[in-house]
C-alpha cells in the first residue's frame, strides 16, 4: 500500500509557513540560526522550492521582520474614540501580550544584534519610524479631540511612548514583571499622558 500524498500548500499558505518558521528559528538560534538550507529543512522542502518562494535570504529575513512588526502595530487597531483610553489600553494589551509570550521580545532584539553585513538597520528604521509616526497621529487626534494640549511636542510625546513600550520588552526578557508590574508600567504612562492633558 502506498503512503497517501502529502497535500502541496498553495503558495501564500507555504510563504506565511515559510515566515512562521524562520522566525521560530530566528527566536532559537538568533539570526544565524535561520538560514535557508535550515529553513528548508524545517519545512521538509528543498532549498530549491525554498528559493521560488523568497528569491533570497534577504528577502526572507526581511518578511520575518516586517511579520514581527506586524504584529506590534495590530495593538493599534482599536476602535476606542477616547484617544486616551486608547492610547492607556493599547499600553495595558501590549504589557498583557509581551509579558504572556516572550517571542516578540526575542524576534525584536535578534533583529536588533544583527551583524552589520545583514544591513537591517534602514529597513528596521523605516518600520519603527512608522510607529513613531502612528502615535503622533494619535496625538494629533488628541488634540483636535480637546483632550491634549495644542502646544506639545508630539515627536517627544510619541517617543516616550514608544520608549515605554520597548522598556516592556526589557522586562520581559530579563524577568522584571515583579519590579514592573502592569500597574506600575500604567502609571508611567498615565503621568505621561496626563502632563500633556488639558
Amino acid at each position: 500500500m502506498s503512503e497517501p500524498r502529502r497535500q502541496r500548500l498553495r503558495s501564500v499558505d507555504r510563504k506565511r509557513q515559510l515566515i512562521g518558521l524562520t522566525l521560530d528559528l530566528i527566536a532559537a538560534q538568533g539570526l544565524q540560526g535561520a538560514s535557508m538550507a535550515r529553513v528548508a529543512q524545517a519545512a521538509g522542502i528543498s532549498e530549491t522550492a525554498l528559493y521560488r518562494h523568497f528569491r533570497t535570504h534577504r528577502e526572507l529575513i526581511l518578511a520575518a521582520l516586517n511579520e514581527t512588526t506586524a504584529i506590534l502595530e495590530r495593538y493599534f487597531d482599536l476602535p476606542e474614540p477616547d484617544i486616551k483610553k486608547r492610547i492607556h489600553t493599547v499600553s495595558a494589551n501590549l504589557y498583557d501580550g509581551i509579558m504572556a509570550d516572550s517571542l516578540e521580545s526575542r524576534l525584536i532584539f535578534e533583529f536588533l544584534r544583527a551583524p552589520g553585513k545583514e544591513n537591517l538597520q534602514a529597513p528596521m528604521q523605516e518600520r519603527f519610524q512608522a510607529m513613531i509616526r502612528t502615535l503622533e497621529e494619535l496625538l494629533d487626534k488628541g488634540i483636535s479631540a480637546g483632550q491634549f494640549r495644542p502646544d506639545i511636542d508630539k515627536t517627544r510625546i510619541a517617543w516616550e511612548i514608544f520608549a515605554f513600550g520597548f522598556t516592556l520588552h526589557f522586562v520581559n526578557l530579563l524577568g522584571f514583571e515583579k519590579h514592573l508590574t502592569k500597574k506600575r508600567a500604567l502609571k508611567s504612562l498615565d503621568e505621561i499622558l496626563n502632563k500633556i492633558s488639558i
